[in-house]
């Protein structure tokens, strides 16, 4: 994803009006000076289901009317503030409706509040096929804990001679840097590494702890991947403090959920892969893993890939 200016904000709002993706969706796009676009999506019911119900076209056009007053009382108070507001009540499927508006509209940002994304029998639907779909970043929003600064985690993972990853790293801290500057936040940047053939050595019946040469491998290894990493800082002139930039050894799986609970982040940015078609479904993702195993705010910026033949 090339590091450029986020213009446009699509937000989707679930039952809640004073939720944290509302309010954070509106206080982004005022600070960054974007336009904002408020949704909220109506899913057709399968017809047997219409059926049953005599009065069913009067109930929806109340349900309607109902969103579409949230809405534009939302969009009122933000106009209010001058923010350029634009609300729609799409019909369908969320998940769907929000990566063909992004699509069609060219939104630089999807905001989704955690429970319309993780809620009920689709438990995870919505999120996973905005996590491999969504042409741009996508915010799923869980409720900050009370404090005052907000805490940012930019989860990079370097791969030398690969292109397509250092513009996903650019793109990670770019966004990552865009939103700290927005609330005022602090921001954290974690890159978790691992020795080519480490699980060898853990396993291996013939290393009993390690020696020497084992250790000079892993250290090795450390100081290759922490020259990556400032390399990375350096191409996006990110400066930060040495105590916000962390190299840890271990599988991304496991450290990077454990240091948002323990650092107490409270939104964590990291890259995914956008796989669509076969690979998705039999290969998944790290973004996908550790969205799973995090209970923070997260957000995902992809880099699409094709989908399969």
């Amino acid at each position: 994803m090339p590091a450029t200016k986020i213009q446009s904000v699509l937000a989707a709002f679930g039952a809640d009006s004073n939720s944290d993706a509302a309010k954070q969706a509106g206080q982004l796009a005022g600070a960054i000076g974007a336009r904002l676009k408020i949704v909220h999506a109506l899913p057709e019911p399968p017809a047997y289901r219409r059926m049953a119900i005599p009065n069913w076209a009067a109930l929806a056009a109340l349900a309607r009317e109902k969103i579409r007053r949230q809405l534009q009382s939302w969009a009122r108070r933000w106009r209010a503030k001058g923010l350029e507001v634009e609300e729609e009540i799409f019909q369908g499927a969320l998940e769907t409706e929000l990566v063909r508006d992004a699509r069609e509209r060219g939104h630089g940002l999807v905001v989704v509040p955690a429970e319309r994304a993780e809620a009920g029998s689709r438990a995870g639907q919505t999120a996973m096929h905005l996590l491999r779909n969504c042409p741009c970043p996508v915010w799923i929003v869980r409720p900050r804990r009370s404090r005052r600064r907000m805490r940012i985690l930019a989860a990079v993972a370097t791969q030398p001679g690969n292109p397509a990853s250092a513009e996903l790293n650019a793109g990670i801290l770019h966004v990552a840097e865009v939103l700290c500057g927005a609330f005022a936040g602090e921001l954290h940047i974690l890159h978790a590494w691992r020795a080519f053939g480490e699980s060898l050595f853990a396993h291996s019946a013939f290393c009993q702890g390690e020696d020497e040469q084992t250790r000079n491998y892993f250290e090795e290894t450390r100081r290759r991947h922490a020259a990556e990493l400032q390399a990375l800082l350096d191409r996006c002139d990110a400066s930060l403090p040495a105590r916000c930039v962390h190299l840890e050894r271990g599988d991304p799986l496991v450290v990077i959920p454990l240091f948002c609970k323990t650092e107490k982040i409270d939104l964590l940015v990291m890259g995914s892969a956008g796989r669509r078609g076969m690979s998705a479904l039999l290969m998944g993702n790290t973004a996908e893993a550790v969205a799973n195993a995090v209970e923070c705010s997260r957000l995902a910026v992809t880099r699409e890939m094709e989908a399969d033949a």
